[in-house]
């Protein structure tokens, strides 16, 4: 099944500017609005969660959430047979979580997934998709970046719960430091493929897909047909994950 067409063409997109000043001009123009866009729409989403948390802890301690149907054939338009690179756990139930390294809903979900798959490696296969502009000077852009290079040498698990409780200090904090906690072997490769941004389009199609689900903010999951935006707790999320099985769209 082919990818949706807004995802194809950014796969096959290539440059058909000229040459000449005017040309550059038009060049730096476009950057100059999409990096404009793209500050102004990484604002609105860290609002979005600011806001989100608060009147969610506003109505108690309990986490909030709601769970939408999707339409079978939306699913197979978005995720096609290849759903994500890194993944955690080997159950048949699949899980596509949305997540960005700045939201505190984020890191309390994947307290729970992992204590699920903990206890049963076999219960779920978690895939995580960054919903983060790419924007160079956005910290937790810099993280998910971070994150699927750590994922090339088999330490993605581990720097993804590094940066989630670092996510105070994401700002500050030298992501070379945080690739030694999380024990990657060769930490100058790492460097240099976070600094060549070399897993940026995983991060441009997720921020696509997002767009396709109407997602406003994070966490979310895609699980079976079912999209859970917010956090359950852990008893209602294992039921919920018990009762998926296989996602149908896989098929």
């Amino acid at each position: 099944m082919s990818r949706p067409k807004r995802i194809r063409r950014n796969q096959q997109r290539v440059s058909r500017t000229g040459s000449g000043p005017d040309s550059e001009q038009l060049l730096l123009l476009r950057s100059s609005v999409f990096n404009a866009a793209a500050k102004i729409l990484w604002v609105l989403m860290l609002a979005t969660v600011v806001i989100w948390y608060g009147l969610s802890r506003m109505g108690g301690d309990e986490p909030t959430y709601a769970v939408e149907q999707i339409e079978l054939d939306l699913m197979r338009e978005i995720y096609g047979n290849n759903v994500a690179a890194q993944a955690y756990g080997t159950g048949p139930t699949v899980v596509v979580l949305y997540s960005n390294y700045l939201c505190p809903f984020c890191r309390e979900l994947w307290d729970s997934l992992e204590t699920i798959i903990h206890d049963d490696s076999t219960s779920a296969t978690v895939y995580v998709r960054h919903l983060v502009p790419p924007i160079l000077g956005n910290p937790a852009y810099l993280a998910a970046l971070g994150a699927e290079c750590a994922g090339d040498q088999g330490r993605f698990d581990a720097f993804h719960r590094v940066a989630l409780e670092s996510q105070d200090r994401l700002s500050t904090v030298s992501f070379e430091q945080l690739a030694r906690q999380a024990d990657i072997p060769d930490v100058p490769r790492f460097n240099t493929c976070v600094d060549d941004e070399v897993h940026k389009f995983r991060i441009t199609v997720a921020l696509e897909e997002a767009e396709y689900l109407s997602l406003a903010g994070t966490p979310a999951m895609v699980i079976g047909q079912r999209l859970v935006i917010g956090t359950p707790a852990l008893k209602e999320l294992q039921k919920i994950l018990s009762s998926r099985g296989k996602a149908a769209w896989l098929d």
